[in-house]
């Protein structure tokens, strides 16, 4: 195999990193379009949330 090899930990931070950045991304529409805005706490707690969403699926879809 050339380059390095992916691990689940790598997959994951991936994963997360892409959650973080498509949520600001959505809060900035939210912001520019709807004329509507989340604190930063309910921002954080919406990635946390969505993150979670995401690894109690991807776990369900392996069983």
């Amino acid at each position: 195999m050339i380059g390095p090899t992916r691990t689940q930990a790598s997959d994951t931070t991936e994963q997360a990193v892409l959650y973080i950045a498509w949520n600001i991304w959505k809060e900035r529409c939210r912001r520019v379009f709807d004329t509507k805005e989340m604190n930063a706490s309910q921002l954080v707690l919406l990635i946390k949330q969505d993150i979670q969403n995401w690894h109690t699926a991807h776990n369900n879809w392996e069983e």
